[in-house]
């Protein structure tokens, strides 16, 4: 097996573990991601308190669409037409927004459970996995 594969599989491995198990209180990472896009889809009379904590959750979110396309990118022929170390690039990004949270908690960073730490793994992880399918560099020394 390659070690994209291994990697890839990692990576969507957590990301599932993410989705499913609790993130935050009686919260599983699919519930936190709908309190999340709070300000653009209501979920369930929840909101985040500050303008700056939904923007966050905004942006958070939509890292959930990048790490989406990544595997689709990973998985299919589109991966011979993006170039790897640009996507691994926006994976790292990514996970430095979601690193956010735990700061933007305060205190109550402890309160985070397995899930948000699976799920903050699965960016670095799809990152990894663009980085070995990407093809090596070429050098002009022989």
């Amino acid at each position: 097996m390659r070690r994209a594969s291994v990697w890839s599989i990692a990576a969507v491995a957590a990301h599932l573990v993410g989705w499913l198990a609790p993130v935050v209180r009686d919260y599983a990472g699919w519930q936190a991601f709908r309190v999340a896009l709070g300000p653009l889809w209501p979920f369930a009379g929840a909101a985040l308190p500050t303008l700056g904590l939904m923007a966050l959750g905004v942006a958070s979110a939509a890292t959930n669409l990048l790490f989406a396309g990544g595997v689709l990118v990973l998985a299919t022929r589109l991966r011979h037409r993006v170039r790897m170390r640009t996507l691994a690039g926006a994976l790292v990004v990514a996970t430095a927004v979601n690193l956010l949270w735990p700061f933007s908690a305060g205190q109550h960073w402890t309160e985070l459970e397995v899930g948000y730490y699976a799920w903050l793994a699965s960016f670095p992880l799809l990152a990894l996995a663009a980085l070995a399918a990407a093809p090596a560099r070429r050098t002009s020394r022989p």
